[in-house]
């Protein structure tokens, strides 16, 4: 773990923030965009460990990423700069000679978060299909309508 907490350290460095656990815009945004960074590469609870957060922190700065960065620059920037370190420092050597281990984790996450996304799309589609079923009923008493206009 000694690479990770020079990445962290690298990473706080690069944005020029001191972390110091508050709840300060800059503090919250620099540590969301570093969790959601890692979250490609590791587990809610693993960066939890790191951060000394409960994993449904890592969680809902993930759930939270796409408002931050479309409405943030300051977020933005931080995200990226994460990113960069991030690639700059390959997670295989988090794991030091387990990188399987990594890669399978990867996989495995990859697949839940697949997962998720077919159960949304199944959602939307059961929601589609019930507003057929009404557009369909609607056509009906409509067409009902316009025939009664004709014979009168």
């Amino acid at each position: 773990m000694e690479d990770l907490s020079k990445v962290i350290e690298a990473y706080f460095d690069e944005i020029g923030v001191i972390p110091n656990g508050t709840r300060q815009l800059d503090q919250v945004y620099a540590r969301s965009a570093m969790m959601v960074s890692m979250r490609k590469y590791m587990t809610l609870m693993h960066i939890g460990r790191i951060f000394g957060k409960n994993h449904a922190t890592i969680h809902h700065a993930v759930k939270n990423h796409e408002l931050n960065h479309n409405w943030s620059a300051l977020y933005r920037f931080f995200y990226d700069t994460a990113q960069k370190i991030l690639i700059e420092s390959p997670v295989q050597k988090f794991e030091n000679g387990n990188r399987l281990q990594a890669q399978f984790t990867r996989q495995k996450m990859r697949i839940i978060e697949l997962e998720h996304e077919v159960s949304k799309l199944k959602h939307e589609c059961v929601q589609l299909n019930d507003n057929i079923g009404i557009l369909q009923k609607y056509k009906k008493l409509y067409n009902e309508l316009i025939e009664d206009a004709i014979r009168v």
